[in-house]
Order: C-alpha cells, then structure tokens, then sequence
C-alpha cells in the first residue's frame, strides 16, 4: 500500500459531462492528453472496468464508446462520474516532472531546516505552478514549482525540500 493509502490506487483521467447521441456514447472532459484515451483500453467507472471501444475527438473533449452502455438512457446515468484507471497505468514522466496526485500529502521541508507544512493542493499558472501548503497553524503557504526554489523531490520518504527564500506566507 502506498503512503497515501487506497484512495490513490487510481487516478481521474476524465469526467462524463453527458450523453451523445443515442447509442451509448458519452461526452468526456478529459485530465490527461485526450490523445491518451487512444492507448487507455479500459477506465474504471464507479469502480467498474469498462472497455473503450471507440474515441473520437471533439474540441477539447472526447466521445467515447464504452462497453456496456449501449443507449442513451444508460450514458446519461453516468452523467457527472468519473473515468478511472489504475495508478500504476499512469505513463512515465520525464525526470523532473511529477504527477499531482503524488505531490499532494508530501511534507514540505525549508532548507534551513524547518517543517513548513504538508502539501494540499498544486495550483497550475501561466508561468509555473505553485504548490499550496497547510501550515501546522491551518494557514496556507504557497511555495513556487520551479527549479530555483525546490531543492529536493523524495517520494519514497514523502518530502519535499525547499529553499527558504521561495516560501510565501
């Protein structure tokens, strides 16, 4: 089990917004690369494996196939719930790059030796995200995603080091 517990055995990779037509297609918000729907060959739906029959690309949504859901009756049923795959599914990252899912709980650490808090939440900006961290007090701090303020990204041990100056309370 991971540090995070099983509420991160699988990530949202979509949201059903609604139904398409009549023959059981939906209309999906996509987390992740719309492309990636073409690789993914089942997402879990209210805990459910459900195979992608087909993908085709509408704007920046999808409308997806799914086994199973064969009218319009029964995709709108799923209007609103979301598409899930295993976590160890998810591709690799380049070096450097972390998906959000395992920031989120890591303790922040300041290079001068303080603990700063426990990340809650990644906010993504224009120029660079920003991490969004709960002091022991309940305030938030925020401490800028770039290379120049994140000494250290150590998953297995659940921290993050940061340098002292990119901290803002």
């Amino acid at each position: 089990m991971s540090r995070f517990g099983d509420s991160f055995k699988y990530v949202c990779v979509g949201k059903i917004l609604k139904a398409h037509g009549v023959s059981g297609w939906v209309k999906v918000k996509p987390f992740t690369s719309p492309e990636r729907f073409q690789e993914i060959e089942r997402v879990f739906l209210n805990g459910e494996p459900k195979k992608i029959e087909a993908v085709k690309f509408q704007g920046p949504f999808l409308l997806l196939k799914l086994a199973g859901i064969e009218n319009r009756s029964q995709a709108e049923a799923f209007s609103g719930s979301s598409l899930r795959i295993p976590s160890s599914e998810r591709p690799p990252l380049p070096e450097g790059e972390f998906y959000v899912e395992d920031l989120k709980g890591l303790k922040v650490l300041s290079d001068s030796g303080e603990t700063i808090g426990e990340i809650f939440e990644v906010w993504p900006l224009s120029g660079n995200d920003v991490f969004l961290i709960r002091d022991s007090s309940g305030n938030t701090v925020m401490v800028p995603a770039l290379k120049e303020a994140v000494i250290e990204v150590n998953l297995q041990e659940g921290y993050i080091l940061v340098k002292d100056w990119g901290i803002v309370r």
